[in-house]
């Protein structure tokens, strides 16, 4: 049951009564005598006892955002616009309802893992808004010093979520005041308190600012989990660094160590921190790492997916292609370099065999068009029913088309690239329960055993993915320790069963460590956005073909 105004305020000491904040104008409408018209609450009232009562009951209570704390929100906006003093507990009382959770929330707030729901989200979205407001307003900057040194420097007296909301609220303020107690609280045990502070100290012009996040980055990059690496290379991107700094030395060389991990897991994740380096730091670092990952491919390891993506980087920075060639492109920097040193501009345009690219796009195997970039693969071949229906004008079906495709990419592949069958219909059917070579003999054991399953069933994808994944049952997680691919393909001609709606849930909750790509092919017109989606999601491949 809800909490009356009294136990909730009581429950939030040390605040003060709100009646002492409030002034004549919050004070309690008067019932006209003779009147049932009941007397107006204070707004400070209503906000606190609607977040202390979800907190306790969470999504059991019957609590409308709009109907209960629309108009108390408003009424504190318009206060706050010109208040001098007494009004501490209002901006403790906005962060609470800025980082309101359910029961049992605190944890997960505090590790940053915490999802609100949409009303959560509502609520949060409407404490942050009048808190911004507050800070907006003349007398802003006193009462972004209150909530530094009081809430986000107070240590335990406040709960986590509160100095998370009032981080937060300083995002972009850069007040110098606000300084000291947010480098505190990006070093705190709490993971979200940390990224909240980084968020809140990104983009700020200060020497000092860029010395201290870098070093947070060279710790994160080193111990992965720390803290949010991309909120710590937004600061970067906006401050662009020179490539004289020590600071832009450092983080090159930390960067540098990340990448040649041999995790390629965390290469991949790691890559686009690259950008706040300046190009004259960041392409040779990527051409170096670019050789590394070759080398590596070369000598056995899983590096396609890596070396893709060193490429597509360099690409962007450069305005140039040259292809999946070390050599190539260190022959371009040389060149660049010694142009620029001449006076002749600077890393865009270049040198060397622009066309190779080309050959090399019009040679690279395809799967119906796509040519994916990978040596760990899993194709997950729909065989429904309509998978028996004829294939243009190709006198085939569409099911052996697909086999018939399969087998070309593979063998062009050759043995470098490890891979696994999965068909889905009804149910998902795997071919082995680990990748393997592209052999001439594995190639033709997964096409025997393929053939005789012809097409019947269905379009139910997800027991497929979670075959091609081997999912946990329980988590729907896959065990990344064992997840050897990089890439899945999938082709389907028909709407899923499922419809599109889970591909989103799909990929944060199953793929999001993964680093997966789906790379998709829908034959005919008669999809449903599930292919579209797995691929947009993942930065993937979509292609549809006549049927």
């Amino acid at each position: 049951m809800a909490l009356t105004a009294l136990t909730a305020l009581a429950a939030l000491a040390p605040l003060a009564s709100p009646a002492a904040w409030a002034g004549a104008e919050s004070s309690p409408v008067p019932a006209v005598p003779g009147s049932t018209t009941p007397r107006a609450e204070d707004p400070l009232v209503v906000i606190v006892r609607w977040t202390e009562s979800y907190r306790r009951m969470g999504s059991s209570l019957d609590l409308a955002v709009d109907d209960d704390l629309r108009p108390a929100l408003e009424t504190l906006r318009r206060r706050l616009s010109g208040v001098e003093a007494a009004e501490n507990e209002v901006l403790q009382a906005l962060c609470d309802l800025a980082a309101v959770g359910g029961r049992g929330s605190e944890p997960r707030i505090a590790r940053g893992e915490y999802e609100a729901d949409e009303r959560e989200s509502r609520a949060r979205s409407g404490g942050r808004s009048v808190l911004r407001s507050a800070l907006d307003a003349p007398s802003g900057a006193g009462r972004g010093h209150w909530l530094a040194t009081e809430v986000i420097a107070g240590g335990e007296r406040h709960p986590v979520a509160r100095r998370m909301a009032a981080a937060e609220a300083l995002r972009g303020r850069h007040w110098d005041a606000t300084l000291p107690a947010l480098f505190t609280a990006a070093v705190s045990p709490e993971r979200g308190l940390r990224d909240a502070a980084v968020r809140a100290l990104s983009g700020w012009n200060s020497a000092a600012v860029d010395r201290f996040l870098a070093n947070q980055t060279l710790r994160a990059l080193r111990e992965p989990g720390f803290l949010d690496e991309m909120a710590l290379a937004e600061h970067f991107l906006s401050r662009r660094l020179l490539p004289t700094q020590p600071v832009a030395v450092e983080l090159t060389a930390g960067l540098g160590a990340a990448l040649a991990a041999e995790d390629w897991r965390g290469t991949l994740r790691r890559l686009p921190m690259a950008r706040m380096l300046p190009d004259d730091l960041a392409l040779p670092l990527l051409i170096e790492t670019l050789a590394l990952w070759i080398r590596r491919g070369e000598a056995g390891a899983s590096s396609r997916r890596v070396e893709a993506a060193l490429v597509a980087e360099l690409e962007l920075r450069s305005h140039v292609k040259l292809g999946m060639s070390a050599e190539r492109w260190s022959f371009w920097w040389k060149a660049t370099r010694a142009r620029a040193a001449e006076g002749a501009g600077g890393a865009q345009g270049g040198a060397g065999n622009e066309q190779a690219p080309a050959q090399e796009a019009r040679t690279r195997a395809s799967f119906f068009g796509l040519r994916p970039w990978t040596d760990r693969v899993v194709f997950v071949i729909d065989r429904s029913g309509s998978m028996a229906d004829d294939f243009g004008t190709a006198n085939t079906s569409r099911y052996a088309e697909a086999l018939r495709q399969l087998e070309r990419l593979l063998k062009e592949l050759g043995p470098r690239t490890h891979f696994n069958v999965v068909l889905f219909s009804d149910e998902g059917l795997r071919w082995r329960s680990e990748l393997r070579p592209a052999t001439a003999l594995h190639i033709s054991g997964a096409l025997q055993w393929a053939r005789g399953l012809p097409p019947r069933g269905g379009t139910q994808l997800y027991p497929g993915l979670a075959k091609a994944l081997d999912l946990d049952p329980r988590t729907r997680e896959p065990d990344l320790s064992r997840l050897e691919a990089d890439t899945v393909i999938v082709l389907c001609d028909g709407a899923t069963s499922e419809g599109p709606d889970w591909a989103r849930g799909f990929l944060e909750q199953s793929c999001a460590e993964a680093c997966l790509q789906f790379d998709c092919v829908q034959i005919g017109n008669r999809g449903n956005g599930t292919l579209e989606a797995l691929a947009e999601g993942t930065g993937g491949q979509f292609l549809q073909v006549d049927s």
